[in-house]
């Protein structure tokens, strides 16, 4: 008799450790779940007006007539144009560089929540 009520002891212990096991399993699943939401937050904020209006941050959008210059923002590389950076409001200095062209300074006021559109254009004679 105490062999069969062992035996059923035991197989209640495997349905409760495999209930537990489907919930440990399942909160796995919604905290992976959850931290790709927030890495998907940061990268629709890294594309500009996909997520700009979401996070209320501003930024800008750079062009270099011609293109591929090299863009520093505040003295920081942020990559080749055209180029888009989200940003804080406040007041920043643009520059670009593009071999056998002078460099080029603008500076730039961004407004909270805007994209401000920059347009840089290169005069020969270096």
């Amino acid at each position: 008799m105490s062999d069969k009520i062992n035996d059923i002891e035991a197989r209640r212990g495997m349905r409760i450790k495999k209930r537990f096991d489907r919930r440990a399993f399942c909160g796995i699943l919604a905290l992976v779940f959850a931290a790709g939401m927030v890495a998907g937050c940061k990268t629709t904020q890294k594309l500009g007006n996909l997520g700009g209006d979401l996070f209320q941050k501003g930024g800008v959008r750079i062009r270099t007539e011609p293109s591929g210059a090299k863009i520093t923002i505040n003295e920081q590389p942020v990559g080749r144009a055209p180029v888009m950076e989200p940003l804080k409001a406040g007041t920043y200095r643009v520059v670009a560089k593009k071999r056998g062209y002078e460099p080029q300074e603008q500076w730039v006021d961004v407004p909270k929540g805007k994209t401000v559109e920059v347009v840089i254009k290169f005069h020969s004679g270096r």
